[in-house]
């Protein structure tokens, strides 16, 4: 059987753009009866409706979060915020 890495549903972070505009995507995924994650080709597909001329995938597995400002999300997948990585509030 040949590895097929792409094809497994991820949680993922990508970024993408076009002349006009940036675009981050931070996909959730592996919550039972929330969200699945995406393939690669699935990502890829989704930037394309966005509007993206070009992306690039950043992130992904149990690692993807993201970050604005000085505020850390609550991650449900780790279900702990984390201000010092790793460390449960």
């Amino acid at each position: 059987m040949q590895w097929q890495s792409t094809q497994f549903r991820q949680p993922r972070t990508a970024i993408g753009w076009n002349s006009n505009f940036f675009y981050i995507v931070e996909v959730d995924g592996r919550q039972r009866g929330l969200s699945v994650g995406m393939t690669f080709p699935e990502l890829a597909d989704y930037m394309v409706k966005l509007g993206c001329d070009e992306a690039l995938n950043l992130d992904g597995g149990g690692s993807t979060y993201s970050k604005s400002g000085n505020t850390i999300p609550f991650s449900l997948d780790l279900g702990f915020t984390t201000a010092a990585a790793g460390q449960p509030q």
